[in-house]
């Protein structure tokens, strides 16, 4: 699960955007599995973080000509690198300071790729702050995905469902330990901490399940991964049940 075949498409981004927006990139960041060498081809995304100057996108004028050179770069990458789909969030530098938790996250799982390490400078929030943002960050994604409000689920193939069920899986288990403090980044650890934080959920072994997928990947036969995509489907509104109940 190396993520070393990833430089060419780094590389390429980070010198368009060093060559043409170095006046208002503040930092640049490869963030996720692809920044912990923990990425896998045809299952991981690939996430790109950017910190700018404030300013750049608070009126319309400057957002737009910010965008019209940023977005030939996106475009460049994603014509180059078609089955990668890069994403690229971008954020101004303030930010960092009114979502202080979810900056600190993003920069515990983050490489920095251009400019200044800003992220490395917000402070540690506090186990009450993480747990607050947790519950929080897992009744948005978990509401979403418990109503099944995914349009995209018609037009994907297997394997790409695959792809998405394993990132909700482990996202959801993610944002459940967090709610109860327990702060773990990398997906195996993420799986073994939620199997023993919540043994006695009946669809625990889905968890499991994700990151047995990322092991094996793509060596998994079909009915293997139709099998976790069945039940995986039922995860989210599970979980939510489950959570309510057990407080």
């Amino acid at each position: 699960m190396s993520s070393h075949h990833l430089n060419p498409l780094v590389t390429r981004l980070t010198t368009l955007i060093q060559r043409h927006l170095s006046d208002e990139v503040i930092a640049l960041y490869l963030r996720g599995s692809g920044a912990r060498d923990d990425w896998v081809p045809g299952l991981s995304d690939i996430d790109f973080f950017m910190v700018v100057r404030d300013g750049i996108l608070e009126d319309i004028p400057s957002r737009e000509l910010f965008e019209r050179t940023l977005n030939p770069i996106v475009s460049d990458t994603d014509q180059r690198w078609p089955r990668e789909t890069p994403s690229l969030r971008v954020v101004p530098l303030s930010h960092l300071s009114t979502n202080p938790v979810g900056s600190f996250l993003t920069g515990i799982d983050a490489q920095l790729l251009l400019g200044s390490d800003v992220l490395g400078q917000v402070p540690k929030p506090s186990l009450s702050d993480f747990s607050r943002f947790g519950v929080m960050e897992f009744d948005r994604f978990s509401s979403y995905w418990a109503r099944g409000a995914d349009e995209g689920r018609v037009s994907r193939n297997l394997s790409e469902e695959a792809a998405y069920q394993q990132y909700v899986v482990l996202k959801l288990a993610q944002t459940a330990l967090l709610s109860r403090r327990i702060l773990e980044v990398r997906k195996q650890e993420i799986a073994d901490a939620f199997m023993k934080e919540f043994p006695d959920f009946s669809l625990a072994h889905i968890v499991d399940q994700a990151q047995h997928l990322r092991l094996t990947w793509p060596k998994p036969g079909e009915e293997e991964v139709r099998s976790f995509v069945r039940e995986a489907t039922l995860f989210p509104r599970a979980l939510r049940k489950y959570l309510s109940v057990k407080g």
